[in-house]
């Protein structure tokens, strides 16, 4: 689920241009494994995650 989120975040932010991936970077990359997946991704996108982009996706989306 995070993995779709991201990539949903990165389209929703300009794409894989210099500064997006720089926060990602910043806030996720940088961590690796010394803190908590969800609270990374929280520190990066600013919310939680949202399922709809995994079932997209996965073809399951009501669209």
């Amino acid at each position: 689920m995070l993995d779709a989120d991201t990539v949903a975040w990165f389209e929703n932010n300009g794409g894989l241009d210099r500064n997006a991936g720089d926060l990602f970077r910043e806030k996720v990359l940088s961590k690796g494994g010394s803190v908590d997946a969800m609270t990374l991704y929280e520190a990066f996108a600013g919310r939680q995650p949202d399922i709809v982009h995994l079932l997209a996706r996965r073809g399951l989306s009501a669209d």
